[in-house]
């Protein structure tokens, strides 16, 4: 997700929906700068100045992707502005970390899938269809609706059919089109989760029938298909609005109808920008369909408890808001959640997860998903969960992660849901709630001698 982007429009901008070549990265690097003049200001005149792609930016430090055409002036600049001891290469080549696109698999049985390589959209697909007919009785398939470019954004409603259940548990992946993990981890995560409640797992048994639970692998499946066919670094939907016809897409999870949207909190109304929020709020298919998709949840069946809009890369766990300091009336019982599902998560393999809210941890941004659940649609307990890693890889996290990330993610989305149960997401009133919430010691470490094995 995270980013303050480039204009880049000499390599991204250009690139029109007909476009057949994958754009290659061979001598691109990424520098990391840690200075307390590293600002919003700063990075936004990087960006221009050197048509930079900005990877990861927060308060002090910031990732930036620099091309061969542009190292020795972007370097010899950051010499001039004293900053020669503040920075250091962090990917000496981001073209090699980058594989070439393969063919599509399509498979028949479910016990073919590989969980541990990225998967393309059609792959993803073929995997809803074969993970649905594997657990018929609890998992149904369900159309949110088309894309920009027709693509059908499908979900998994995982219930028990006891009719125990009075919430829904949320989950969203790949809103960016570039972070390939988040979608990876969340199937190994659906694929875990079914097989230990099929296995009768305690925990799992008890969250499936007090939770109803809905699982959307790929929320922007234009801009997803465009990263595997075209570019691997593109972030953005595949919409037009500039006239010209050079800068395509929206920044997804700048477009939701929140407060000060059109107020450059974060976004930009320019169309070559990676945070280009879009000529509107709801500008987007992909935005209006999980729009949609929830408030007919909250409606019709049980309400939306616990929502997350799952993103890499950073190690953050962000609750509200983002587009300004004040705090959510039930902040405490965000923060303790939070800090629980950080303590699982480093119980599993020693990852450390930063914890707060989005506004301080990351940077100002107004039109997220999780503020427009928070707000609108009244979910008490609405997350931003930022996958590893740090910047030794960043968003070309290789495949052999993918199943740490998973480990670690579960038994922080299973304590959450635990949370959910117990009532820490009954409502956004400042109440606190007596009892102990999370993954009980025994059940923690029966995930971290599974994961060993």
């Amino acid at each position: 997700m995270r980013l303050q982007h480039a204009n880049f429009i000499a390599v991204f901008g250009f690139l029109s929906s007909a476009s057949s070549e994958f754009i290659d990265y061979s001598g691109y690097k990424v520098f990391t700068i840690t200075h307390e003049k590293v600002n919003q200001k700063y990075v936004n005149y990087l960006q221009a100045e050197f048509n930079a792609d900005v990877w990861d930016s927060k308060k002090g430090q910031a990732d930036i992707m620099v091309s061969p055409d542009h190292l020795e002036i972007f370097q010899e600049r950051l010499n001039l502005h004293g900053l020669h001891n503040f920075y250091h290469q962090k990917i000496e080549d981001v073209g090699g970390l980058i594989e070439k696109p393969r063919k599509n698999q399509i498979l028949k049985d479910l016990s073919d899938f590989n969980y541990e390589i990225y998967h393309s959209y059609e792959e993803i697909n073929n995997w809803v269809d074969l993970i649905a007919e594997q657990y018929s009785d609890i998992v149904e398939i369900e159309s949110l609706g088309f894309s920009h470019e027709g693509r059908e954004m499908r979900a998994l409603k995982v219930v028990s059919g006891k009719n125990l259940a009075t919430k829904s548990y949320y989950f969203e992946a790949t809103i960016h089109a570039r972070e390939w993990i988040t979608p990876a981890a969340l199937m190994q995560i659906v694929s875990r989760f079914l097989e230990n409640y099929k296995n009768g797992e305690q925990n799992e048994v008890e969250l499936l029938e007090n939770l109803d639970w809905y699982f959307l692998p790929v929320t922007n499946p234009d801009g997803y298909v465009y990263s595997w066919e075209h570019d691997r670094m593109w972030r953005k939907t595949r919409s037009l609005y500039d006239e010209s016809g050079r800068c395509y897409g929206v920044d997804a999870n700048r477009n939701w109808d929140t407060k000060f949207w059109d107020d450059d909190i974060g976004s930009t109304s320019y169309y070559c920008s990676e945070l280009y929020r879009g000529p509107n709020p709801w500008s987007e298919p992909c935005v209006v369909n999980v729009r949609d998709y929830i408030t007919k949840i909250n409606a019709d069946r049980n309400p939306v408890k616990g929502f997350f809009d799952i993103h890499s890369y950073s190690q953050f766990w962000l609750y509200n808001f983002g587009y300004d300091e004040h705090k959510p009336d039930n902040l405490n019982n965000l923060a303790k959640i939070g800090n629980f599902a950080a303590g699982a998560i480093y119980d599993v393999h020693g990852t450390v997860f930063d914890v707060g809210d989005w506004y301080n941890v990351l940077y100002p941004s107004a039109g997220t998903a999780i503020d427009y659940m928070y707000d609108v649609q009244k979910v008490p307990c609405a997350t931003t969960t930022e996958l590893r890693d740090t910047g030794r890889y960043g968003f070309l996290l290789p495949e052999d992660q993918i199943t740490p990330v998973s480990e670690e993610m579960y038994a922080a989305y299973m304590l959450v849901g635990n949370a959910v149960v117990d009532g820490y997401c009954n409502s956004q009133s400042s109440d606190t709630v007596d009892v102990d919430s999370g993954i009980p010691h025994d059940v923690l470490r029966k995930f971290r001698e599974q994961f060993a094995q």
